[in-house]
């Protein structure tokens, strides 16, 4: 549904996909619990599908302020955490306009999307 070229499809999608990453915002903002670890990397995975859409879908990701919360994991997360954000980056990179793009590298991904070229898979 994500990449549909029906506009009435996307646009339903769409509405569904702001409902839902409204709900996993909370899952992206709880503390470190190891209870919550596989919730954490299912919403980023989430957002990672909701990165690999279309402008309009990337941009319901950043108006909805979950960019930082992608950034943190990708940073501080576990291990597949860590991939999942590291696929929502490269995602929104592709997926995106130059400003969206843009607004990443304001909120500073580089640095630990870099780490994570030295970092070996445990």
């Amino acid at each position: 549904l994500l990449t549909h070229q029906k506009d009435k499809i996307c646009k339903v999608s769409g509405t569904h996909h702001k409902d839902s990453l409204t709900h996993h915002k909370d899952s992206l903002t709880h503390q470190k619990d190891n209870s919550l670890m596989s919730r954490k990397e299912e919403a980023v995975w989430f957002l990672s599908n909701i990165t690999a859409g279309n402008k309009h879908q990337v941009q319901q990701v950043i108006d909805a302020d979950l960019l930082k919360y992608v950034i943190h994991h990708l940073a501080q997360g576990e291990f597949q955490t860590q991939k999942e954000a590291a696929w929502a980056v490269s995602n929104l990179t592709i997926s995106g306009t130059p400003e969206q793009v843009r607004k990443l590298i304001e909120l500073d991904v580089i640095p630990p999307f870099c780490d994570l070229l030295t970092c070996k898979e445990p």
